[in-house]
C-alpha cells in the first residue's frame, strides 16, 4: 500500500509541473541566468542544502529572484537552523553537514547586511565576520522571546524558518518572531512537508496573514522542497 501510495503522490507532483522548463521552477519565470547564479554559488561553496549541490534543495533560485534588488542594502536577517551535524538532533543536516553554512552564503551575498543566526546545538554556535549566533529552541515561547532579547535589534528584514521541521515547531516560532519583522520584510518557512500544506494553508488563512506557498520543481526531492513567505 505505501508503494502505491508513494506512485500516485510522485505522480501527482509531476503533473503539477507538467510543462515547465528549468526556467520555469516557482511558476514564473526567472528573469536572468546571471541574476540567480550568485547565490547559488556560494550556497554551494559553503556547503548549503539550499543551493542544489546536493540535490536536497534548489531555494536559492527563488531568493534570488526575491532579494536580488536588496543585495546592496544594509540587511538584518535573522535564520533559525543553522545546519546541525548533531545525528541525536531533529531535522539535523547528517554527520556530513557543515553548520552555518547559509549564514555565510547570506553575508558574502548581503555584503551590507547583519546576519544572525539561531540553533537548538550550542556547539556548532559561533560568531564570524558580520555573523553572530544564538542558542534558542523554538518549540518553547520562553527561549524565543530571550533570543529577541539577546539579539537586540528591534526589527529583522528577514527572518528565515529552517530549523526544526514540524508544524507545531513552526508555528510556535512564527507567533512569536512575526512581530520583530519590519513592515516590509518576508518571513520565510522552508522544507515544508507535502502532509503539513493543508494545516499551514488552515491556519494562515484564519489568522489572515499575506501569504504565499511555493512548490519549486525538484527532480529528486518531491516531499519537501516547498516554501511559505508571509509578508505584513
Amino acid at each position: 500500500m505505501r508503494f502505491i501510495r508513494n506512485f500516485f503522490r510522485k505522480l501527482k507532483y509531476k503533473i503539477r509541473f507538467l510543462g515547465k522548463n528549468n526556467q520555469k521552477l516557482v511558476n514564473y519565470f526567472v528573469s536572468s541566468n546571471i541574476t540567480n547564479k550568485k547565490l547559488t554559488e556560494l550556497m554551494n561553496y559553503y556547503g548549503s542544502d539550499k543551493g542544489g549541490v546536493n540535490k536536497d534543495h534548489n531555494f536559492s533560485d527563488y531568493y534570488s529572484e526575491i532579494f536580488f534588488h536588496k543585495k546592496n542594502d544594509e540587511i538584518i536577517l535573522l535564520e533559525v537552523g543553522l545546519g546541525s551535524n548533531n545525528l541525536t538532533i531533529p531535522s539535523n543536516m547528517g554527520a556530513d553537514g557543515s553548520p552555518l553554512a547559509s549564514l555565510r552564503a547570506w553575508r558574502d551575498y548581503f555584503k551590507n547586511g547583519k546576519i544572525y543566526g539561531a540553533d537548538i546545538d550550542k556547539n556548532i554556535l559561533k560568531n564570524e565576520e558580520r555573523i553572530k549566533t544564538y542558542f534558542v529552541d523554538q518549540r518553547e515561547q520562553e527561549s524565543i522571546n530571550n533570543l529577541f532579547k539577546n539579539i537586540n535589534e528591534k526589527k529583522f528584514d528577514i527572518i528565515i524558518d529552517d530549523g526544526l521541521h514540524e508544524y507545531s515547531a513552526n508555528i510556535c516560532l512564527l507567533e512569536n518572531s512575526f512581530k520583530y519583522l519590519n513592515s516590509k520584510g518576508i518571513y520565510i518557512i522552508e522544507d515544508v512537508f507535502f502532509k503539513d500544506k493543508n494545516k499551514f494553508l488552515n491556519y494562515l488563512n484564519k489568522k489572515n496573514y499575506n501569504f504565499s506557498i511555493i512548490d519549486i520543481y525538484h527532480e529528486y526531492n518531491i516531499s519537501n522542497n516547498c516554501l511559505i513567505t508571509i509578508y505584513k
